[in-house]
């Protein structure tokens, strides 16, 4: 299998896309949590962006082990240019 500099722009663009995640899934609760204190505790309102906080949450607890796969499939990626480079 030949691996070629290309595959690495792939990697580039999936480690940029990880960091767009991250960010949006940061804005998107702060956003959340300022709507949320403007709203009556117990409410249907305060119950649902209480939900989507947790959603958020629980998203963001993914982000250190998609982190460490996407760092693995960089190094797996250089590891395999700098093979087919010395053939």
């Amino acid at each position: 299998m030949k691996f070629s500099q290309s595959g690495l722009a792939l990697l580039a663009t999936a480690a940029i896309t990880m960091l767009i995640v991250i960010i949006t899934v940061s804005i998107g609760a702060d956003i959340l949590d300022t709507i949320q204190d403007s709203q009556t505790a117990g409410s249907y309102a305060f119950n649902s962006t209480n939900e989507g906080l947790k959603a958020f949450g629980d998203l963001a607890e993914w982000f250190p082990t998609i982190a460490i796969v996407l760092a693995a499939v960089v190094v797996i990626g250089l590891v395999m240019l700098f093979r087919t480079v010395r053939q």
